[in-house]
């Protein structure tokens, strides 16, 4: 049985479920609105209380996996080579990994996940295993995600708050790949409370990801603003707007903010190597329509069945407890890389879990 908690600006939730055959059987979900995040990402003064009333209806679980905000987490691409002269050996494969890691580290930060998006032997691109082929070169593109570890630091004091220990992470971008594209390929988009994650999965493993800045808080502030309202009323304009009924003025406020949300996405996309394939690209968070007359284009909505209907409204956290599960996607053990650190108690943390 696996416990999974997401803090957000809005609300918090727990889950604890376990891989029932291929569905997530989930014994225990609770959301409440109570934030637990600051606007920065990290977890506010309230996060350790809320948390202990919320784990303490969910057994006492002696440790708990969190699934970081989208801002929290950074995508980055990085290419090796080997040289193999031979047969490619999954000794080489490891070496290659190994290198990766060390080429992608920063300082002070928590490699979360580095895997190889495509591999290529002697220049031509190869599908599946490359072991036991003949290569002289192998090259390798790997995809990486990584934390500040200062902000892991304070999940785990938020934890420790709340009584049960912190055993790892998951970020936005895998569990937004694994919810949103149970197949393993293609790409998604999500528009979540207080911005939007787009990823692209080939393989069954994430291969990109990017953020925006934007998501549904804006949405509600600039109704809010503009019309002159209280969120409450904002957010119900919001959600009438988005389910079809007409209102010419939310509408029109919505629609700038929208188009806005749809040129950086498109921007960021472009850059992070995402095809947004019109008609194809996965929307969670928004109707598969919302996004059809702004430069991003016509969406598909949530594959049916992809996410348990009890979890269709938090897809990111379904995705998290999907991959602490094992039943989708697969994971790296994270390392870390520190300068001088001086808190010994987060060294600690970080031997025990990274």
């Amino acid at each position: 049985m696996q416990t999974v908690v997401r803090l957000g600006r809005a609300e918090t939730s727990v889950l604890v479920a376990q891989q029932g055959g291929r569905e997530l059987d989930i014994e225990h979900f609770q959301c409440v609105e109570v934030p637990s995040l600051t606007f920065d990402g990290s977890p506010n003064r309230a996060a350790g209380p809320v948390l202990r009333g919320l784990l303490a209806e969910a057994g006492d679980p002696e440790e708990v996996t969190v699934l970081l905000p989208p801002g929290a987490s950074v995508f980055r691409r990085v290419e090796v080579e080997m040289p193999v002269r031979g047969l490619v050996s999954h000794a080489v494969l490891e070496d290659a990994l190994d290198r990766a890691r060390r080429e992608v580290g920063r300082p002070a930060e928590a490699l979360l996940t580095c895997q190889p998006s495509r591999t290529f032997i002697d220049g031509e691109p190869v599908s599946g295993d490359p072991v036991g082929q003949r290569a002289r070169i192998l090259r390798i593109e790997m995809t990486a995600l990584s934390a500040p570890i200062a902000l892991l630091g304070r999940f785990e004091t938020a934890i420790g708050a709340a009584g049960s220990r912190l055993a790892g992470v998951v970020s936005a971008q895998e569990a937004a790949a694994a919810a949103l594209l149970p197949r393993g390929e293609g790409s998604a988009v999500r528009v979540a409370f207080g911005g939007t994650v787009a990823v692209h999965a080939s393989a069954g493993a994430l291969a990109a990801g990017a953020r925006v800045p934007i998501g549904r808080r804006h949405l509600i502030h600039d109704v809010a603003e503009i019309l002159h309202l209280d969120p409450a009323e904002a957010e119900a304009r919001l959600e009438s707007v988005l389910s079809g009924r007409p209102d010419e003025d939310a509408e029109r406020v919505i629609q700038q903010r929208l188009a806005e949300l749809s040129e950086l996405l498109v921007a960021a996309c472009a850059e992070a190597g995402i095809a947004l394939e019109e008609g194809q690209t996965v929307l969670s968070g928004l109707p598969a329509a919302a996004l059809a007359h702004t430069e991003f284009g016509m969406a598909r909505p949530v594959p049916k069945g992809a996410v348990p209907g009890a979890l269709a409204n938090d897809p990111l956290l379904a995705g998290a407890a999907m991959l602490v599960c094992e039943m989708r996607g697969h994971r790296d053990r994270p390392s870390a890389w520190l300068e001088a650190p001086k808190r010994m108690r987060l060294l600690d943390w970080l031997r025990r879990n990274f």
